[in-house]
C-alpha cells in the first residue's frame, strides 16, 4: 500500500520528471543538431522549417530531372551527330559521281554506297530513343520539371531529321494538255459567254484606246480572251495582211476601211495590201 499525502515529496517527485524532460529535449537537441525538433520546441519555426525543406527536396528533384534532360538531348545530339556524318559522307559521294570519268559501274557502286547511308539514316532515325521515347521522328515533344513549383517547367521538342518521302524537288514529265473552245466564230463583237474555253466562259470584248481597237476587233477579241485567265491560254491578234492577186484596180481614198479604220487611195491589189498595213487596221 502507497500513501500519497506527502506533499513535498510529491512537489520532489515532479520537479525530477521535469528536469528529466528538460534533459531528454536537450540530448535529443545534440545528437540531432537541430533546435526544433517537434511542435513543442517552436510551432511556428516547425511550420517554416518544413516549408522550407520540401522546397529544398523538390529542388533536388528538379536537378534530377535536369540531368536526365541533359542526358536524353545527348543521345539525341550523338544520333544527330552520326546522321549529319551520313550526309556529308552522301555528298561527297555525289561529288564524285558528277566526274564524267567514271564509268557506269562506278556509278553504281557509288549509287549503292549512298542508298545504304540512307538506309543507315532511316535505322538511326528509328533507334534514337530515350525511356522509350522516339527522339528524331518528329513525335517528341514533353516537358521537362526543371524547378518546385508546378509552373517551373521547360517546354522541349525535336523536329523530324528526315524530311518525309514525297518532299523535295522532282523531274516530271507532264504530257501537253489540249484546251478546247465553244461558241460561234463571229467577225464582231463577242458577248459574256458566247465563247467558252476549257469550261471557263469569256467575257464580252471591249474597245480599247487605239483607232481600230473597237470591240468587234481582233485586239478586242484576244484581250477578252487573256482576261478570262484560262490557264496555259493565250490569244493574241495581228494586223499584217498578206497576198497576191493578179487582179488590178483602184480605189480612192476613205472609200474602203477596215475595222473602222480608213484606208489611203490605192491602186492595184499589192497597193492595196499595203496601204492596209500602214494604217494600221
Amino acid at each position: 500500500m502507497q500513501i500519497n499525502t506527502n506533499l513535498s515529496a510529491l512537489n520532489v517527485q515532479r520537479s525530477y520528471a521535469l528536469a528529466g524532460e528538460d534533459m531528454a529535449v536537450r540530448l535529443q537537441k545534440l545528437s540531432s543538431g537541430q533546435r526544433i525538433n517537434s511542435a513543442r520546441d517552436d510551432a511556428a519555426g516547425l511550420a517554416i522549417s518544413e516549408r522550407m525543406t520540401s522546397g529544398i527536396n523538390g529542388l533536388n528533384k528538379a536537378r534530377q530531372n535536369i540531368n536526365d534532360g541533359i542526358s536524353l538531348l545527348q543521345v539525341a545530339d550523338g544520333a544527330a551527330g552520326q546522321l549529319l556524318n551520313n550526309f556529308q559522307r552522301m555528298r561527297e559521294l555525289a561529288v564524285q559521281a558528277a566526274n564524267d570519268t567514271n564509268s557506269q559501274n562506278d556509278r553504281a557502286a557509288i549509287q549503292g554506297e549512298v542508298t545504304a547511308l540512307a538506309a543507315s539514316n532511316v535505322d538511326i532515325v528509328a533507334g534514337a530513343r530515350y525511356n522509350n521515347l522516339g527522339l528524331l521522328d518528329g513525335s517528341f515533344s514533353q516537358q521537362l520539371q526543371i524547378g518546385a513549383g508546378a509552373d517551373q517547367t521547360l517546354a522541349l521538342s525535336i523536329p523530324a531529321a528526315l524530311v518525309p518521302a514525297g518532299y523535295g524537288k522532282q523531274l516530271v514529265n507532264i504530257a501537253p494538255q489540249q484546251s478546247t473552245a465553244t461558241g460561234t466564230a463571229v467577225l464582231g463583237a463577242i458577248g459574256y459567254g458566247d465563247v467558252v474555253i476549257n469550261g471557263a466562259p469569256v467575257g464580252a470584248s471591249s474597245a480599247g484606246a487605239l483607232p481600230g481597237q473597237n470591240a468587234g476587233s481582233a485586239f478586242a477579241v484576244a484581250a477578252a480572251i487573256n482576261a478570262a485567265n484560262v490557264r496555259n491560254v493565250t490569244a493574241s491578234a495581228s494586223n499584217t495582211l498578206s497576198g497576191d492577186v493578179g487582179a488590178t484596180g483602184a480605189l480612192a481614198g476613205g472609200s474602203f476601211s477596215i475595222n473602222g479604220v480608213s484606208i489611203g487611195a490605192i491602186a492595184g491589189a499589192t497597193a492595196a495590201v499595203r496601204a492596209a498595213n500602214a494604217a494600221g487596221a
